[in-house]
């Protein structure tokens, strides 16, 4: 389905025309048909002499209410700009038509209305002034069709060319990722909430769980309707309500957007291609203060230019836009910014969740420049390489592409060896990153161990937690980037260890000779072994690694076998009498109570034994 959306002076006869075509009244507030314009949006649907049915949205045309306009144009597929006979192009004329040329709505059809208020002459001098305006927006094939919405003059001409231009309109994409900018709600009784606007990017279902990303509430589909109709499933480019359960009505505002949940965040600050347009009072200075419009939303914001300190009529330039509300938005999306008074420029996302930049530097702008007009390739790799790493699905969304055309690049830039895959600590998906990217994180690495491993040459290597810290990634992607390089023998991994492949221990004869006798103490009273202060605290942590011996608190260390001797003897102690105390610990190995407590609070800590009261048993 496809929908038209009106455009064009007040009181030029845009609702009048969309009730004679369509037998509907779009003014549905009481003050609408009390002062005799529109305030807000109205809808209508309309049958086309094809048989296919269209959506109609019919916008104000003052200026005053230019928002609520701007609110409904965003999801049109073709714009009727409709121009009164009797008074020809008049200011907000031009300002709408400055709108659909920001929002790259280039499918316009003017009807001239009230065409039975003027002479032949007349609507020709109007008819030909038309033509040079649509000439200088460079719309030069526009048709232009005279109308009547009280004769019915024009209107099956007009019925037409609208089915013209759809066979024209190429059908709305579907990446499968549905949104649906909220441009009104309200609540019907026995049924709960209601939100209305125009689908994009995929299906949406009866029964899908939804989120209203501003709100950041969760909902169900309840039904679906299409003038009117209920239906099960509604395809992207259908001007649709949905009943929704699970959710407050006060929770739902104009302006929010409707999705499936988890993968749309909001964001307060979005890098953009900025135009400013030729009939702007002023040139646009950096830091300015404007109103966004984007979608269903609208916001003030702050404009950091990341070139020049101003961007001239008619120019365009790179900029940064800080806002002072949340908006949802993607990649590609188009959007207006406005004065209080007039339509200064507008142009389309190109980062959604932006860092801060330095102005005029050369990496940014050309990465700006590769999301903005590169391949999809090159859109990919760019979102890559902002994030570092990333799985496909979260990528194809950063890129505002299909996951299915996402997965097939990917697979293209695997098999080049541009792009590393990465499985996931958990298995269940896979993480990508650049392959330079990757080699750095593979490099940073390596020099950190090789670091480490010359400063303490007697330790097996750096626990896997300090290792994790290295690549400056979220630690369970840093967990992943460590299975893979351990996979690939980049790295060695013995229990919690992290060493390099080629570090082995060496102990000089003078190192050999502390160790053996060291070892011969231990040996000699294994139960109740001398303290470690004779020895070297990094010799006594290469035997704990090597798993010679068995430290259990701050000074006290056991012989391996002396300690899988006690454990062996109190578990089975345990597995007879069903508990044991220190002290029975102590007569059993004939030793102190220090080192009875200290053992068995180890074991403690190791959930072999738990302590009830003055007993211990088996976990």
């Amino acid at each position: 389905m496809f929908v038209i959306g009106t455009a064009g002076h007040v009181d030029h006869g845009k609702s009048l025309l969309v009730q004679a075509m369509t037998g509907i009244n779009p003014d549905r507030l009481k003050e609408e048909k009390k002062r005799g314009m529109t305030i807000d949006l109205g809808f209508a649907s309309l049958t086309l002499p094809s048989g296919r049915e269209v959506s109609l949205i019919d916008v104000p045309g003052h200026e005053r209410f230019i928002s609520n306009m701007l609110a409904g144009v965003g999801g049109i597929d073709i714009a009727l700009l409709v121009i009164a006979a009797d008074e020809s192009v008049m200011p907000q004329t031009l300002e709408h038509l400055t709108i659909l040329k920001i929002l790259k709505i280039n499918r316009v059809i003017v009807a001239v209305s009230k065409s039975d208020l003027v002479d032949d002459d007349w609507l020709r001098f109007v008819v030909e002034e038309i033509s040079s305006l649509l000439k200088e927006a460079n719309l030069e094939t526009v048709p232009i069709v005279p109308t009547s919405a009280v004769t019915g003059e024009g209107l099956e001409k007009l019925l037409v060319e609208i089915d013209r231009a759809i066979d024209q309109t190429s059908p709305s994409r579907n990446i499968g990722l549905p949104r649906l900018p909220v441009d009104r709600s309200f609540v019907i009784p026995g049924f709960g909430s209601v939100v209305t606007g125009t689908l994009i990017d995929g299906e949406l279902s009866v029964g899908n769980e939804v989120q209203l990303i501003l709100a950041n509430k969760k909902a169900r589909v309840r039904g679906l309707q299409t003038h009117g109709k209920n239906e099960l499933t509604v395809k992207p480019g259908t001007r649709l309500a949905v009943n929704l359960s699970g959710i407050s009505h006060q929770d739902i505002r104009r302006g929010d957007l409707l999705t499936y949940p988890g993968w749309l965040q909001p964001t307060k600050s979005i890098d953009v291609e900025l135009h400013i347009v030729s009939a702007a009072p002023r040139p646009l200075k950096h830091n300015s203060t404007v109103m966004l419009h984007l979608a269903t939303t609208e916001t003030l914001a702050r404009i950091l230019l990341l070139e020049d300190d101003q961007i001239i009529q008619g120019g365009t330039s790179w900029a940064q836009l800080r806002l002072e509300q949340p908006v949802a938005a993607v990649k590609g999306d188009y959007f207006v910014i406005r004065s209080s008074r007039s339509t200064l420029g507008g142009g389309s996302v190109i980062e959604t969740h932006a860092n801060r930049h330095k102005r005029n530097d050369s990496i940014t702008l050309k990465r700006l420049s590769a999301l903005r007009s590169g391949s999809s390739k090159e859109i990919l790799l760019a979102s890559m390489e902002r994030l570092g790493v990333i799985n496909p699905t979260t990528l194809a969304q950063e890129a505002n592409l299909s996951l299915a055309d996402t997965n097939d690049i990917l697979d293209s830039l695997i098999g080049s060896g541009i792009v590393q895959k990465i499985p996931s600590a958990k298995g269940k998906t896979v993480l990508l990153m650049s392959t330079d990217r990757w080699n750095t994180i593979k490099d940073r690495i390596a020099s950190e161990l090789e670091k480490y491993h010359k400063l303490y040459p007697l330790r097996a290597g750096v626990s896997r937690e300090e290792v994790k810290r290295l690549p400056n990634l979220p630690l369970s992607a840093s967990e992943a980037v460590i299975n893979k390089l351990v996979t690939e023998k980049t790295l060695f991994a013995k229990e919690h260890l992290i060493s390099l492949p080629s570090h082995t221990i060496h102990y000089s004869k003078a190192e050999n000779t502390k160790i053996d006798l060291y070892l011969h103490q231990l040996e000699s009273t294994p139960y109740s072994p001398p303290n470690d202060n004779a020895i070297d605290s990094d010799l006594v942590k290469a035997l704990i690694e090597e798993g010679k011996v068995i430290r259990v608190s701050d000074n006290i260390v056991f012989t391996a076998k002396a300690y899988n001797n006690m454990v062996d003897q109190i578990v089975r102690h345990l597995n007879t009498e069903g508990k044991i105390t220190v002290a029975q610990v102590r007569d059993l190995f004939k030793t102190s109570r220090k080192y009875a407590i200290a053992l068995m609070e180890h074991l403690d800590q190791q959930r072999v034994t738990r302590r009830m009261g003055d007993d211990r048993v088996l976990r």
